[in-house]
């Protein structure tokens, strides 16, 4: 069970404390007179993640010369699909305000365009056979990432289960991702922006606190067993952007039928080679506690996973009647 008060730390925001002094099931009155009990909760806090916002855009545009007086024949079309949404739900049941976040699977915005280009050909003659039937076709998909939730080491907030980890605090006017983390061993996020929680030494809730074997500093208490400031779901892991060609040469094979044609394709999947790394999804905890109340990093925010392949190049050919 938790009770509810506020510290005096740096952060000043609302700190819920891990205790076993309330039976299990007992409605528990919270420090600023609150009865906390068990009810019937909203979709979006109980778990279930609600789609809040969903707005698409879609555009086609198809342009070209399809005539047969022309010399020279020319089409293209160019789809393109624009998304921004959200999705969020509260999954901890004690602490509905604090720990609302974005679900697991939200991607806020998401972007696909695909084009296709026909070459221009002789209308005539037999250098429409050779010159004729070129394709060029593209698609382009971007997306933001998806978010994730770094971790406490360790039962900190003594549950013996994993259900529900303790969150440190995030240190204000500090960016907790690592914008160089290309050149900087995969480190996705800075360590230095999340500590363990304090509270003021004479504050309410001081009594409560699990210091770790650990003094007072500076008028603050480690408390090992408070939940930090962190939203659930804050961080956002890296975005995604990748482009796909082919080049396609259509071959109408009219002695055997006007309706049968020979299609050859060459296909470059992810043509620029282009690293898309996947959130840290697996390594979410830090790896303990350095000096008074700073996080070591372990392996926190440490890319080791990526969303998509590298270049791949495929040849084809198919038959189309």
């Amino acid at each position: 069970m938790c009770t509810n008060g506020r510290g005096n730390g740096a952060s000043g925001s609302s700190m819920r404390i891990a205790s076993s002094a309330v039976a299990a099931g007992t409605p528990l009155q919270l420090k600023g007179g609150e009865i906390f009990s068990p009810t019937p909760m909203p979709a979006e806090r109980s778990g279930i993640c609600v789609p809040l916002r969903n707005q698409s855009l879609f555009n086609e545009i198809t342009s070209g010369t399809p005539s047969s007086a022309a010399w020279f024949e020319a089409e293209w079309r160019f789809p393109a699909r624009t998304t921004y949404q959200n999705s969020i739900a509260s999954l901890i049941y004690y602490d509905n305000v604090q720990r609302r976040g974005m679900c697991d699977f939200d991607v806020t915005q998401n972007f696909s365009a695909n084009a296709i280009y026909e070459l221009p050909s002789p209308a005539h003659g037999w250098m429409k056979t050779l010159a004729g039937g070129w394709q060029v076709g593209g698609i382009i998909t971007a997306s933001t990432g998806v978010p994730f939730t770094l971790l406490q080491a360790g039962d900190v907030l003594g549950q013996q289960g994993t259900s529900f980890g303790a969150f440190p605090d995030v240190v204000a006017n500090c960016n907790p991702i690592n914008g160089n983390f290309k050149s900087n061993g995969l480190n996705y996020v800075n360590p230095n922006c999340f500590v363990f929680p304090t509270v003021g030494a004479g504050s309410a809730i001081a009594p409560l606190c699990n210091q770790g074997g650990t003094t007072p500093t500076g008028g603050q208490m480690l408390c090992l067993n408070a939940q930090g400031n962190e939203r659930r779901n804050q961080l956002i892991g890296p975005r995604l952007v990748n482009v796909d060609l082919s080049l396609i040469k259509n071959i109408r094979l009219s002695r055997i039928s006007d309706s049968v044609n020979l299609q050859l394709r060459v296909e470059a999947f992810n043509v620029f080679n282009h690293t898309n790394f996947q959130a840290p999804t697996n390594n979410f905890t830090f790896g303990g506690r350095l000096g008074f109340n700073q996080e070591s990093p372990g392996t926190a925010g440490l890319l080791d996973s990526t969303a998509t392949p590298s270049r791949q190049v495929q040849l084809g050919a198919k038959v189309i009647f």
